[in-house]
């Protein structure tokens, strides 16, 4: 196969996120599968995913076992911008923003796909992410 063979692309799979939700999936299997799976040109960045075949709630406490994972140095924090974007991206990934953890959920997955416009994916900042996700107790404003 060619290294333009769409095959070839790396990309990132749903249901393995979901595994590390459910902790059938331990973090480095999470850390591999996230390996390569933005492609930027410099211009522009794709994130090619593969859809799971299941619906799943994320709650703030998945989102925080990801700040762990990143913060005992299991996932680079720049794999949460994958994360984030797959998330909103999903039609399998759900949760009610008309509830705190919802609203906690919708708005870290938004700072996580768009770090070049919010908050850059630095240790310190995953820290306060989950300190928010947990508390509710916004460092970052």
């Amino acid at each position: 196969m060619s290294h333009k063979d769409p095959l070839c692309v790396p990309r990132m799979h749903e249901a393995i996120l979901c595994d590390f939700f459910t902790g059938d999936a331990d973090a480095q299997t999470l850390a591999n599968d996230l390996r390569g799976a933005i492609i930027s040109d410099g211009m522009v960045a794709r994130h090619p995913i593969v859809d799971m075949d299941r619906e799943f709630d994320v709650t703030a406490a998945h989102l925080a076992a990801l700040c762990d994972a990143v913060l005992n140095n299991s996932i680079p924090p720049d794999d949460l911008r994958a994360i984030g974007f797959c998330l909103f991206a999903s039609e399998a990934f759900e949760w009610d923003a008309d509830t705190t953890d919802g609203e906690r959920v919708a708005e870290v997955c938004n700072h996580w796909s768009s770090p070049e416009i919010n908050f850059p994916l630095t240790l310190d900042n995953v820290q306060k992410w989950k300190l928010y996700l947990e508390t509710g107790v916004d460092e970052l404003r």
